[in-house]
C-alpha cells in the first residue's frame, strides 16, 4: 500500500515523497519525518485525493489501507465525485503522531508541564499553610493584646484602690 502511495504521490507532485543522496537516507527519513502534502506542493491536487494519498503513506500499517480493493473503491469514489472513505486523523492520532516525530521534544514538553504542576501544587500548600500561620498568628497577638489590655485594667484598678 506504501508503494502504490508513493507511486500516487509522485503522480500528483512531480517528485517522491522523500529524497535523498542514499537509500539509507530516504528510509530514514521516511520513519522519522513527516511528509508534505500534496496538496502544498501543487495547490491544484483536490482534498480528497490529498487525503486518499496520504493514507496510503501513513506510518503505521493498520492506518493505511486494508487493502487495494478499498483505495481503489476510494479512488472511484472520488472520480465519482462522491464521499471517500478516507478521513483527516483525530487530534489524538496527530498528537501521537508529533510524539512518535519528536520523542525528546515531547518528553521535555510533559517533564515541563509535570513540573509546572508539582510546583503549582507545592505553591498552593505553602500558602495555605504561611495564611494559616498568619491567622495563628494574628489571634496569639490578639490575646497577647487582650491579656496586655487586662493587665493594665489590673494596675488601673489597684492604683485606684492605693489612691
Amino acid at each position: 500500500m506504501y508503494g502504490l502511495g508513493t507511486i500516487l504521490y509522485e503522480l500528483l507532485t512531480g517528485r517522491p515523497p522523500f529524497e535523498a543522496p542514499t537509500s539509507v537516507k530516504v528510509l530514514a527519513m521516511v520513519a522519522r519525518q513527516s511528509l508534505v502534502r500534496p496538496s502544498k506542493l501543487d495547490q491544484q491536487v483536490p482534498p480528497s485525493l490529498d487525503r486518499i494519498c496520504l493514507k496510503c503513506l501513513e506510518k503505521r500499517p493498520e492506518d493505511r489501507y486494508a487493502s487495494a480493493k478499498l483505495l481503489a473503491e476510494d479512488l472511484q469514489a472520488f472520480m465519482d465525485d462522491k464521499p471517500i472513505l478516507a478521513r483527516e486523523p483525530s487530534g489524538l492520532a496527530k498528537l501521537r503522531r508529533l510524539v512518535q516525530a519528536n520523542p525528546l521534544l515531547s518528553f521535555a514538553f510533559v517533564f515541563s508541564a509535570l513540573l509546572a504542576v508539582t510546583s503549582l501544587i507545592a505553591f498552593v500548600n505553602l500558602r495555605k499553610e504561611f495564611l494559616a500561620n498568619s491567622k495563628m498568628t494574628r489571634s496569639l497577638q490578639a490575646v497577647e493584646i487582650q491579656k496586655l489590655s487586662e493587665a493594665n485594667r489590673a494596675d488601673e484598678a489597684e492604683q485606684t484602690v492605693l489612691n
